[in-house]
């Protein structure tokens, strides 16, 4: 049986979560036999490269000539025995900012696989972000050969599911504390994990850009009412504007995929203000429980948000307000998608296994995490929603699987 051939392409400069699932699905196939290879931009070339993938690095600036790009790589050792995108909605949005549609792929009549996180046949078509402002998602998948929805965020149940859980080593105990050494952290701490994407500190839009400062001080401010034991570790490229002391803040610019897992499995609680990052993904299969803020308030004045707040504005929330109003909803802070992935997320036992909270339930927050944090009868209840969800995404097939259905 000859050797299949398989050609990723990775391209959105934010993308980093999509391209690690890429990556996952990638090393399933090369442990079946296949060879992987990526095309991907700057940003995303070097988790490939940690991977031991072959990748093609494509330069932002080629505009039109990307086409001729990805065309040159499917010409130059014989056609490949599928093409995978990584995501569909990301690579679409990738030629078609460069006056191109991916139907130039379709040429080849080699086989095109379409990684679809946002499920194309459950999310809403508009995309909405803060700021007002909305665009279209990507269309059409169904040219292509087939799907790969990737659970989570995506509900088990959906067409074309599989299992997008990482295979991860449980952390020992020897570990956990040579972790939480390395890290500062004393013997009584709590250390609460909160992850930030380049794309996140990079917002052109002032309103996104606002928020994407302002809301990362609100956490921190309820954290740090919570137990003075409280840590914040903070993967991310650039510093949170908070204020607090330095040793209750903790940042590295980057781990390794490694690392990261066990730092999952060394910290107390993870954080997040992104219901889709697939780093909650990992966090659930080390059962550490998860507290996922979104925001629903349209409230242009601080006065307009206390009349939707639960249980009025304290006034530290009011303060807050002053500066960071007008608010927009988001599931994925700073862009929003709150509408976006509303008919994804309805329903969706994903939203049962975390904690989810409303950014201006302070109690709510208050309440939840500090239970995660210290009452061991929350923190087990909590490890049991998790695990019974990953269980159930189990079940499903694995990406490889699925490839060789579209392909067979």
């Amino acid at each position: 049986m000859s050797v299949r051939k398989h050609l990723f392409l990775a391209l959105d400069a934010a993308a980093w979560g999509r391209v690690v699932l890429a990556v996952d699905i990638a090393r399933e196939l090369r442990q079946q036999g296949d060879e992987v290879s990526f095309i991907a931009g700057p940003t995303t070339a070097p988790v490939v490269k940690a991977s031991k993938f072959a990748v093609e690095e494509m330069a932002d600036h080629l505009g039109p000539l990307a086409q001729m790009f990805v065309e040159a790589a499917l010409e130059e050792d014989g056609a490949p025995d599928s093409i995978v995108l990584c995501d569909f909605h990301s690579c679409s949005q990738y030629f078609a900012a460069r006056g191109m549609d991916l139907d130039f792929l379709l040429r080849y009549d080699v086989p095109v696989i379409a990684m679809d996180i946002w499920n194309c046949y459950e999310s809403m078509t508009e995309m909405d972000l803060i700021g007002g402002l909305s665009g279209p998602r990507a269309g059409h998948i169904e040219r292509f050969t087939g799907r790969l929805v990737p659970a989570p965020i995506n509900r088990p149940t959906s067409a074309d599911a599989y299992c997008a859980l990482p295979r991860q080593t449980p952390v020992t105990t020897a570990t956990q504390r040579e972790v939480r050494q390395g890290l500062g952290l004393a013997a009584g701490d709590r250390a609460v994990l909160f992850c930030t994407g380049a794309w996140q500190h990079e917002m052109k839009n002032a309103d996104r850009r606002r928020l994407a400062e302002a809301v990362p001080s609100l956490l921190w401010a309820w954290l740090s009412e919570i137990d003075h034991s409280i840590r914040l570790i903070h993967i991310g490229p650039v510093p949170l504007k908070l204020d607090c002391a330095p040793e209750r803040y903790i940042r590295r610019d980057s781990v390794t995929p490694k690392d990261f897992n066990q730092l999952l499995g060394s910290v107390d609680l993870f954080l997040s203000a992104n219901i889709s990052a697939t780093t909650i993904g990992r966090a659930l299969v080390s059962g550490l429980p998860v507290v996922a803020v979104r925001n629903s308030s349209e409230a242009r004045t601080a006065a307009q948000a206390e009349a939707e707040a639960p249980g009025g504005l304290s006034r530290r929330l009011s303060a807050w307000l002053q500066a960071a109003s007008p608010l927009y909803p988001f599931s994925v802070w700073p862009l929003g998608y709150t509408q976006f992935l509303k008919p994804l997320l309805h329903e969706n036992p994903y939203c049962e296994a975390i904690e989810v909270v409303e950014l201006l339930d302070e109690a709510s927050f208050l309440r939840k995490c500090g239970n995660l944090l210290f009452d061991e009868t929350a923190r087990a209840g909590a490890k049991d929603r998790q695990a019974a969800y990953v269980t159930q995404v189990r079940q499903l097939p694995r990406a490889a699987e699925l490839i060789d259905v579209h392909l067979n």
